[in-house]
C-alpha cells in the first residue's frame, strides 16, 4: 500500500479523480484504489481532510445514490466514506442554480435510463417529465415501440402522471409545452426518443402538436446533452458506443425530414 503524506501546513491540496475506467470498471475494483481513496479520506496529522471529488461522465441517479453505490463497491464505511458532495456526475451541472430557476415551473422533458426523472425532480424541475411518459400520453406518436409499451404499463404511467401533477391526462395534453429537453444519461428506446424529440424541437410552441417550424424559424425548445462521448470503456475488450450515437442520428434524421439543423 502506498502512503499518503501531504504537508497542509502552507498549502492545502485537492484531488479530483474519474471514476470509470480509473477506480472501476463496471463493478470491479481497478488495482488499489479502494485502498488509496481510504487513506486519501483519513484525516491528516493536524485533523485537516484531503478535498477529495469524484467525477464520472456516467450517470442515472441522484448523487446521493451514486456515492452510496461507490462506497458499497468499494468498501467505505464509516468516516471514511464518499460523500454527496464529492461526487460529479454528467447530469450534475443540471443542478446549477440559475438554470434550475431558469425551468423549475416549465415543463422539461428528460431522457435517460435508471432514475434520470427522480435525479432531475431532486435538483428542483418540479416539472419535470420523461420521454417515456410523453409516450404514454401520446402512444398514437410511437407507432413502432407500441410492441414496447404495453397497454398495462401505459395505463399505470399515466395514473402515475394525474398523481404527481394534480391534473387530469386531457389537461395535462393541453398544458405539455415543453421549454427543454435534458439528455441526461443513456438514451433507450431511441426510435420512440428521436420521433418525441423531433416533435418537439420542430414545434413553434414546445407543444408535441404545435405548429411546424419552417427554415428560418428559431428553435424555441432548448436542447442540452450531458455526455458528449462517442466512446466509453467497459470490461468488453472494444470500446461501446456511447451517448453521441444517439445527437448524431438525432441531428441527421432531424436534417433529413425538416431541413433544420438543431
Amino acid at each position: 500500500m502506498i502512503s499518503l503524506i501531504i504537508n497542509m501546513e502552507t498549502k492545502l491540496p485537492a484531488i479530483v479523480c474519474d471514476i470509470d475506467g480509473v477506480i472501476l470498471r463496471g463493478s470491479l475494483v481497478i488495482g488499489n484504489s479502494d485502498n488509496m481513496i481510504k487513506q486519501i479520506l483519513k484525516p491528516q496529522p493536524n485533523g485537516k481532510c484531503v478535498p477529495f471529488t469524484l467525477l464520472t461522465n456516467g450517470g442515472g441517479f441522484t448523487e446521493e445514490r451514486k456515492a452510496e453505490e461507490i462506497n458499497k463497491k468499494l468498501g467505505l464505511e464509516g468516516s471514511l466514506k464518499i460523500d454527496h458532495t464529492q461526487v460529479i456526475q454528467c447530469h450534475t451541472p443540471l443542478r446549477e442554480k440559475a438554470l434550475v430557476d431558469r425551468y423549475k415551473d416549465k415543463y422539461v422533458l428528460v431522457c435517460g435510463s435508471d432514475e434520470v426523472l427522480s435525479a432531475a425532480l431532486a435538483y428542483g424541475y418540479e416539472k419535470a417529465i420523461h420521454v417515456d411518459e410523453l409516450a404514454a400520453v401520446y402512444p398514437n406518436s410511437v407507432p413502432m415501440d407500441i410492441p414496447i409499451l404495453k397497454e398495462d404499463t401505459l395505463a399505470a404511467v399515466r395514473k402515475d402522471l394525474e398523481t404527481r401533477f394534480g391534473k387530469s391526462i386531457d389537461e395535462l395534453k393541453e398544458e405539455l409545452v415543453i421549454s427543454a429537453i435534458f439528455i441526461m444519461h443513456a438514451v433507450i428506446y431511441s426510435d420512440l426518443t428521436v420521433q418525441l424529440f423531433s416533435d418537439i424541437l420542430a414545434s413553434k410552441t414546445g407543444h408535441i402538436l404545435g405548429e411546424r417550424r419552417k427554415p428560418g424559424d428559431p428553435q424555441v425548445v432548448q436542447l442540452y446533452s450531458t455526455n458528449p462521448d462517442l466512446v466509453w470503456p467497459y470490461q468488453w475488450p472494444i470500446p461501446r458506443y456511447g451517448p453521441k450515437t444517439f445527437i448524431i442520428a438525432l441531428e441527421a434524421i432531424f436534417k433529413a425530414y425538416y431541413g433544420l439543423e438543431i
